[in-house]
């Protein structure tokens, strides 16, 4: 956007009814010079006239030319800033029109492999996106023009000159003419190829974590630290083992689980847990559990606390098995036993 900075100097068409007004002034002198036997006019009459012009004129020439002169010097400032900037981070820079048009682009080494920036001057930024992304890109710039303001952390794919694709994070800036209309954006795409693919990797890797844990008996949890024990993630098994919903225990004024212990035995597990995480070990604790329906159940919970660099607890990762009905049967054997 051109710099509005800098005032010019005032019009000549004010310089001229200045020099309008004093001639005035003077043809009236003139009208009663016969009484006072001086020519006003060819005594300094006119002389003042025309230099009081000059002066005019020449502040309003060298006000203006000031102006534009401090203009282009912070512009050039600024085209000199944005080269550093360009030539020290290794990113690709674009700007491009309202149409997405590329007017210029980075020059140098390409940032990612196989991509040509030059080849993509004169043409459109969709031309170089796969077709599965350019009407996000193209709603996302149209949304952002018509708001007229910067944008950041859009994510997209680049097709590059030998026909991979690449990951972009893309961040731009408007650009403005001297009438302040938006004509495009200066963009600069940062390449997060391994950065996505680890993050797609990671994502795959949850989902079949959450369908495994879905699919074993018992629940998993990670809760925070505290005599609640206010989850973090819960699986559905809880429903089963608790009679409760999955929603009572993560929904605002949320059930806890640790109400749920047995009151007999709900200060020895208490106590099981401060030492294990004052330990920094895992934790292995049996205990009786209410159940919605009055029933109860021995259940077997084992889990481990997590930390920060200064020691202080983050969460509690753990599960809780069922084990009443193993209790029966160990029960049972040992009385068949001895019989």
């Amino acid at each position: 956007m051109s710099s509005r900075s800098g005032k010019s100097g005032p019009s000549l068409a004010v310089g001229f009814l200045l020099v309008a007004l004093i001639g005035v002034v003077f043809s009236i002198l003139q009208a009663g010079s016969h009484i006072t036997g001086w020519d006003w006019r060819t005594g300094f009459g006119m002389p003042v006239c025309f230099f009081c012009l000059v002066i005019l004129y020449l502040h309003g020439v060298l006000g203006t030319h000031l102006a534009l002169t401090r203009s282009m010097m912070e512009r050039d400032l600024k085209d000199r800033r944005l080269e550093q900037i360009r030539k020290a981070t290794s990113c690709l820079w674009w700007e491009i029109d309202r149409e997405g048009v590329v007017a210029e682009t980075t020059e140098g080494e390409p940032t990612i492999p196989g991509f040509d920036p030059k080849a993509m001057i004169g043409k459109s930024l969709l031309d170089f996106i796969p077709q599965e992304d350019r009407e996000m890109v193209k709603a996302f710039l149209d949304e952002h023009a018509l708001k007229r303001n910067p944008f950041q952390g859009l994510e997209h794919r680049l097709l590059t000159r030998d026909g991979h694709e690449q990951w972009v994070r893309v961040n731009g800036i408007p650009r403005f003419d001297d009438q302040d209309s938006i004509t495009g954006f200066q963009i600069m795409a940062v390449p997060i190829g391994e950065l996505k693919e680890t993050k797609l990797e990671l994502q795959h890797k949850e989902f079949e974590l959450r369908n495994l844990i879905d699919i074993l008996p018992g629940l998993f949890y990670r809760c925070l630290p505290g005599p609640d024990g206010a989850f973090l993630f819960i699986n559905p098994e809880i429903e089963s083992l608790t009679g409760y919903s999955m929603a009572e225990f993560l929904n605002d004024g949320r059930r806890s689980f640790r109400a749920l212990i047995h009151p007999d035995d709900a200060h020895q597990v208490q106590i099981a847990l401060l030492k294990a995480i004052e330990e920094h070990r895992y934790y292995e604790i049996r205990y009786h559990l209410c159940r919605s329906d009055g029933e109860i159940r021995q259940v077997l919970e084992r889990g481990r606390a997590f930390y920060d660099r200064n020691g202080e607890v983050l969460h509690l990762d753990g599960a809780v098995i069922d084990v009443t009905g193993e209790l029966e049967r160990t029960w049972a054997t040992t009385r068949s036993v001895s019989a």
